[in-house]
């Protein structure tokens, strides 16, 4: 499975980073054991965003270790949105 993580609020989120390296320097504590894994962006974008937003389990975007390890918590779409935005530039 993949790891998942909480807010105080009890609002469920999937940890993303932009490259594995960061993704391995997280996977401290309860993760120690966890590997990190690529997502094609296709997938990314057609599979997982819509099914974590059925699901209605949010985004941490690239957390940190300190302060918070939270990261940006954003939902699906908006992500979703703010990658296609993004993609656009280089197509």
């Amino acid at each position: 499975g993949w790891v998942s993580m909480g807010t105080e609020s009890g609002t469920r989120s999937i940890p993303v980073w932009p490259h594995q390296r960061y993704a391995e320097v997280f996977a401290t504590g309860e993760w120690a054991d966890t590997k990190a894994e690529s997502i094609d962006m296709k997938a990314w974008l057609e599979r997982w965003l819509p099914g974590m937003s059925s699901d209605g389990t949010h985004v941490a975007v690239f957390p940190v270790i300190e302060p918070t390890g939270r990261g940006v918590v954003v939902s699906p779409e908006q992500l979703r949105l703010d990658l296609e935005k993004e993609l656009e530039q280089y197509e």
